[in-house]
């Protein structure tokens, strides 16, 4: 725990009075392995008993805390994960120590692993992700979770999927004392060397997050996959027509021959992909490209390209990517300007 102060302290340029002010420590750290934190202890006929509630409060006003933070809230007492009156029991007495102690208290808790079928719930913004009892979230006034970051959100903010592991979301789950909304942070797993010794020329890496602000990142930005994605689907729509409300219906199979005819001849590439290679990077491009608004959704069989009508001179013709194109006379347009993808799920 010590080092990673030390590391944190070292990537912020935080000076020692950040800690420690006029001879009185500010930050108190206790990572368990000489005294544990037990805030319950049962007796032998199964009663929960809190005997360590009012030190700790007295510890608390003693040294004027204002935030105690308790990680892992399952290492501080014996009680039954599962049992809803045990927990409840338990997270009261935290409760108390914040009124008692005037002091805000965060309980860090386990997760449960996350449902991958769309639709049950577990994912980031979820206070379901809880582990154990539901009677914890009942006490608390607020509940954040940790997660790594989706593969939705990653192609949002054009991040590759070799470093999306790199990326959590710290997100609201629930606020009895304020308005409703996500407000998610986002941050980046990196690693500070430290040299804790003068012979040290390697160092120790130590972990760190540090906030990032993933709106800044340049999510129009397209790859050269994503870019040839978007120029096979505007060559296909040369060859359709679009209905009477400016959507040309592309089916998703002469997208995938094209693509898979591109992939097996990328640049740079020495060893053919293999076709779940090839449909996982059409999907990933289709759903990068939906992230960055030039799709804005997609089936398994069709793509439906969205053609916008603008004002143009040329009654029969259309311009984009600096060319002219001819369109259908009977095409209730004037031109074509901006162009996107809608596909139908």
């Amino acid at each position: 725990m010590e080092r990673r102060l030390v590391a944190y302290m070292k990537h912020y340029e935080m000076p020692n009075t950040t800690v420690y002010n006029e001879k009185k420590p500010l930050l108190f750290i206790n990572s368990g392995e000489l005294k544990r934190l037990r805030i319950a202890k049962r007796l032998k006929d199964g009663t929960l008993v809190f005997d360590a509630v009012q030190p700790l409060i007295a510890y608390v006003l003693e040294n004027n805390i204002q935030l105690l933070i308790v990680d892992p809230f399952a290492e501080t007492h014996p009680a039954g994960e599962n049992s809803n009156e045990d927990i409840v029991t338990v997270a009261a007495m935290f409760r108390q120590v914040a009124q008692k102690g005037n002091c805000a208290v965060i309980l860090v808790h386990h997760s449960r692993k996350p449902e991958k079928s769309a639709g049950q719930g577990g994912g980031g913004g979820d206070m379901n992700l809880s582990r154990g009892a539901s009677s914890l979230l009942g006490v608390a006034r607020s509940v954040w979770t940790l997660t790594n970051i989706t593969e939705k959100e990653a192609a949002t903010f054009n991040i590759p999927e070799n470093e999306r592991h790199l990326y959590v979301v710290f997100e609201q789950a629930k606020a009895n004392m304020a308005a409703p909304g996500s407000n998610k942070k986002y941050f980046k797993r990196n690693s500070v060397t430290l040299r804790l010794a003068p012979d040290d020329i390697d160092g120790e890496k130590v972990g760190i997050l540090e906030p990032v602000e993933l709106d800044e990142v340049q999510s129009s930005k397209m790859t050269s996959r994503e870019t040839k994605l978007l120029q096979i689907i505007k060559e296909t729509t040369l060859e359709l027509k679009a209905d009477t409300n400016g959507i040309v219906i592309i089916p998703r199979i002469n997208i995938k021959e094209k693509f898979d005819h591109y992939l097996d001849h990328e640049p740079g590439k020495d060893k053919l992909p293999t076709p779940h290679t090839k449909r996982d990077a059409l999907r990933k491009g289709l759903l990068s490209l939906k992230a960055k608004g030039v799709i804005k959704d997609f089936n398994p069989t069709e793509i439906h390209f969205a053609v916008t009508p603008q004002p143009h001179e040329t009654p029969h013709s259309a311009t984009w990517d600096g060319a002219e194109h001819p369109t259908d006379t009977t095409t209730p347009y004037k031109g074509c300007g901006d162009v996107g993808v809608d596909i139908l799920i």
